[in-house]
């Protein structure tokens, strides 16, 4: 059988009645990958084109002893341009002066950030307590020490566990600015979620602004 390419956009109902004379699924994190999607198949590899992989029900590859592809950090270097990209954007058409900076998350994209954010003078403080304990000679700070960050951005990945960012926290956060890691759907929705029931809209908005920047390709 020849190579045979199908492109999205085709909606998942669709995509069911194309899948069974496949053996690779190339997708994205707009797809969710499940036991619906998979059922009656013979796929053998799933490739997501996104670092984040919580679209896709991990639990039921490996049962199925599919192979799961990831392109974990292979855009770490762009998405951390874009990053810097996003602060001068609100730098200069918001008016807002950047001089702190929160990262949580400090693996490929996280550390790359780390770096431009402290090249152009912005004071840095992480928070990565897996990374921590890996590495002593990586120094994770409480989350509490980011609140008064002018900027918070999110490159971590997706967890069963808590800590995850709730209403009282953002409401503890000086400012104005969340940046997420648009590949990690769950937790971009989860705090998008949070946002839409915050009460102070002052903040709320602004919030809003620095989601619209990344959802939207406003710069």
């Amino acid at each position: 059988m020849g190579n045979r390419w199908f492109e999205i956009p085709i909606l998942p109902d669709e995509l069911l009645q194309i899948l069974d004379d496949h053996d690779v699924l190339l997708c994205r994190a707009n797809l969710h990958v499940n036991a619906q999607l998979l059922k009656h198949h013979q796929i053998k590899f799933v490739a997501t084109a996104s670092s984040g992989i919580d679209h896709i029900d991990q639990d039921y590859l490996k049962a199925q002893g599919i192979t799961l592809l990831s392109a974990k950090g292979a855009n770490a270097t762009a998405v951390a341009d874009y990053v810097t990209s996003c602060l001068a954007f609100v730098e200069k058409n918001l008016q807002r002066s950047i001089k702190s900076a929160g990262v949580i998350g400090i693996g490929e994209v996280g550390s790359k950030v780390c770096q431009r954010l402290k090249a152009i003078g912005i004071d840095v403080l992480m928070f990565d307590p897996i990374k921590a304990y890996a590495d002593p000679a990586f120094e994770s700070l409480p989350l509490k020490s980011l609140y008064d960050c002018d900027v918070i951005c999110v490159h971590a990945n997706l967890h069963d566990r808590l800590p995850y960012p709730t209403r009282v926290e953002i409401y503890l956060m000086k400012r104005f600015f969340l940046h997420l890691n648009q590949t990690l759907l769950s937790l971009t929705h989860h705090v998008e979620e949070l946002l839409m029931n915050l009460r102070c809209w002052q903040l709320k908005k602004h919030l809003f602004i620095a989601l619209m920047f990344i959802e939207m390709n406003l710069i």
